[in-house]
């Protein structure tokens, strides 16, 4: 008790005062820190403007620091780690020079340590850290000034009106004395960060309405959904399997506070309606209220920081015909399915629907729709590995760093247009070590062929492979394409055959194997048509196999492929025209190509 009395103390004098000496030694006194090399960081984290919440600027908290202890790497880590930026976003560091009134960025451990020495005297720093997407230019901060004033609207009174903060301007703590350890020069002409929450009758505007009937379709219960996802949460531990619903307990944002509350509905298997869902508070009660009178409600909103999701009210527990379990659970939304699917997905992310389906019910004893569980696991594949446009995005952001940390490279990305809109139409990489490899130490041999591609997007994976020293897979290039056109293939081996370089063309005595497609072997035949072409064995047994079976199969055909001279060919090869005249023809018409050792 006495050191939380102490701490409070230590605050108010922190508050009033604007002595720099004062400041460094109660900063000192407080935190057991040298005074000469402690600094109070004020962080305000700005999230990437085109993908952050209309309603929340930015995120502000304090650190204390010594400077001799700390190096650049280990304090953006310190940050990032505690509140995680979005997928692929990097951050940048900037800083207020009040001498040169400007905003230097923070780059290296040298401008750290110049940062520090020209806030020697104030000891505090203020500090930005902006989350930006790697593949678009950043925009430094040059000017920090908000001045939006919004008052409270009159908004109907309801029952949880005593929970609310009387002063809203107050809600973040430590926004209003952002100035008070300046210089008394400085104090009156560095503009006041000022920072307000959003009026009642703004957040309101994003009420998500959770209460379908019975009767209504998946599809728009699965679109009425959304989820309001704060930029930085805090780290709270709770039983994922079973969250309590307690009165006081905490949860890092409303979105996981939502998941959660799912989670503990079908643990305890009951439903919820949703009377009330916005940002910043969420209200809901037994969906058998009226029928039975139930008197289960619960209600929950977000703390002094606008992300921490504390329940308020939670007085009593179930026991009603809620309990009862429906052939339709509609607490088991596609976000909270995505949510429980994802460890199942990195470990295997071929699963599909009819198997996670299985696997939802042997842990949590519920059945689910169909297409609801394929939507929850096509979410949590996005989340997981990004969307489409996303991908596509990235696609030049890999080919530019290929091109920077390999040079000699090829990285070729051909799109089209469809209605103004840029689609991906195909894609090659080499890696110029991959080709000095095979040229220098591999044997001049090639194998192409191309896989089906099986996610949701189809198409074509093609690969040129050799063979090292070693007898080993030797991987030259690969690219992708929708289909095996003639089109398509030509342009892969054109590419094949600009990486090995123009001047050599192809290696001495270069042979390519293929299957027996037409468009492959179209390809090969129009870009490499001093190559030796053979045709892959794999692939004529078969197709051989499909007309012919038993000794002509077993005896001859497999005996005239492995035989080493051209003697021992012809002896096998003139043994089974003898005893099946039909499968020398047939492979004289359809496999033209070299398929004996000899």
């Amino acid at each position: 008790m006495l050191y939380w009395i102490i701490c409070l103390h230590i605050s108010l004098l922190l508050f009033k005062t604007r002595s720099k000496y004062v400041h460094a030694q109660l900063i000192f006194c407080f935190y057991r820190m040298d005074p000469n090399s402690t600094y109070l960081l004020k962080i305000k984290l700005l999230g990437n403007p085109k993908k952050a919440r209309k309603d929340i600027k930015c995120f502000c908290y304090d650190k204390v620091i010594d400077s001799d202890l700390t190096n650049y790497k280990d304090l953006v880590e310190s940050i990032v780690e505690q509140y995680s930026p979005r997928y692929l976003e990097v951050a940048h560091v900037q800083y207020y020079d009040p001498s040169l009134k400007i905003y230097p960025e923070v780059t290296s451990d040298q401008e750290l340590v110049s940062m520090f020495e020209k806030l020697s005297k104030t000891k505090v720093v203020h500090l930005f850290v902006a989350y930006c997407d790697p593949s678009e230019p950043y925009e430094p901060i040059t000017e920090w000034h908000i001045d939006v004033h919004i008052q409270p609207s009159n908004t109907e009174q309801d029952d949880d009106d005593y929970l609310r903060n009387p002063i809203p301007e107050n809600e973040h703590v430590g926004v209003d004395e952002e100035n008070i350890y300046l210089d008394d020069d400085d104090y009156d002409k560095l503009d006041p960060l000022i920072m307000v929450r959003c009026s009642d009758k703004e957040r309101d505007e994003d009420y998500v309405p959770d209460h379908e009937s019975e009767d209504e379709s998946d599809e728009e219960v699965e679109e009425d959904e959304e989820v309001h996802e704060a930029e930085h949460a805090p780290h709270l531990e709770y039983d994922k399997l079973d969250p309590p619903m307690t009165e006081g307990r905490k949860y890092p944002n409303m979105a996981e506070f939502k998941l959660a509350l799912s989670q503990h509905a079908i643990k305890h298997e009951f439903e919820f309606n949703t009377e009330k869902s916005a940002p910043h508070r969420f209200r809901a009660y037994c969906s058998r209220r009226d029928e039975d009178k139930c008197p289960w409600r619960i209600y929950a909103s977000t703390m002094e920081d606008g992300c921490t999701v504390m329940v308020r009210k939670n007085s009593c527990g179930h026991d009603c015909s809620s309990t009862k379990r429906k052939k339709k659970i509609k607490n088991a939304t596609k976000r909270w399915i995505c949510e429980h699917v994802k460890d199942w997905l990195i470990e295997d992310a071929t699963l599909g629907p009819k198997a996670l389906r299985k696997k939802l019910k042997e842990h949590h004893g519920i059945n689910i729709k169909y297409k609801r569980v394929n939507m929850g696991k096509l979410l949590a594949l996005k989340e997981l590995y990004g969307d489409c446009d996303t991908s596509f995005d990235n696609l030049y952001s890999f080919k530019a760093q290929i091109e920077r940390c390999c040079p000699g490279s090829i990285v070729i990305i051909e799109h089209h247009t469809i209605k103004y809109k840029i689609r991906f139409k195909r894609f090659f990489v080499a890696l110029k070590p991959c080709i000095d490899g095979f040229l220098s130490g591999c044997r001049p041999y090639l194998a192409v062929d191309s896989t089906f591609l099986t996610g949701r997007f189809k198409g074509q994976l093609a690969s040129a492979t050799a063979v090292d020293g070693h007898s080993w897979m030797y991987l030259v290039c690969m690219g992708v394409f929708d289909s095996e056109t003639n089109e398509n293939w030509i342009w892969f081996m054109q590419l094949v055959r600009q990486a090995m370089g123009q001047a050599i063309g192809s290696p001495r005595g270069l042979t390519i194997c293929t299957d027996a497609g037409q468009p492959v072997m179209t390809g090969v035949k129009e870009v490499f048509p001093e190559a030796e072409h053979r045709e892959c064995m794999f692939h004529l047994v078969s197709n051989f196999k499909k007309k012919f079976h038993g000794k002509v199969f077993d005896d001859h055909l497999w005996a005239a492929a492995y035989s080493w001279n051209p003697y021992l060919f012809v002896k096998n090869w003139v043994a089974m025209d003898i005893a099946k005249p039909t499968a020398t023809a047939y492979l004289r018409k359809w496999h033209t190509r070299l398929w004996s050792r000899s």
